[in-house]
């Protein structure tokens, strides 16, 4: 009885354990990100990175957001197309991983490196998201 009862402790600890690695990255109060579309850049608190921004036939939204929700493996509907580490900020547009040697659908587009980043480190509902031109 003793025994199962360990397992089962041990087990439930585990999964405790490999839960909290995800959100182990401590919060950094009011760290904004923000884009600047025409220089292709990003900063969140001391960390920059490249951006790729949308085009003319299909603009990134411009403005004062907040990280509505989060997917790490978002899928796109809209285009079929993969949205790692999507981060959402305004009607269907998101900061998210992939190619930022050109421009995208009107979302921001951040290099695997700054996906993998930002990702854990903003929070929905709480992250502001400033899009300048």
């Amino acid at each position: 009885m003793l025994r199962a009862f360990m397992t089962a402790f041990l087990v439930a600890m585990t999964s405790f354990v490999a839960a909290q690695e995800e959100t182990s990255i401590p919060l950094t109060a009011y760290q904004d990100i923000e884009i600047w579309l025409g220089e292709r850049v990003g900063r969140f608190g001391d960390y920059e990175f490249t951006i790729s921004g949308g085009s003319a036939q299909y603009p990134t939204p411009t403005g004062a957001y907040y990280i509505e929700w989060k997917n790490r493996n978002h899928w796109s509907r809209q285009w079929d197309a993969p949205m790692p580490y999507a981060q959402f900020f305004c009607r269907g547009a998101a900061i998210h991983q992939g190619n930022v040697g050109g421009p995208s659908k009107g979302c921001v587009r951040v290099t695997p490196e700054a996906a993998r980043y930002l990702f854990p480190r903003t929070r929905e509902g709480v992250t502001r998201v400033f899009v300048y031109p």
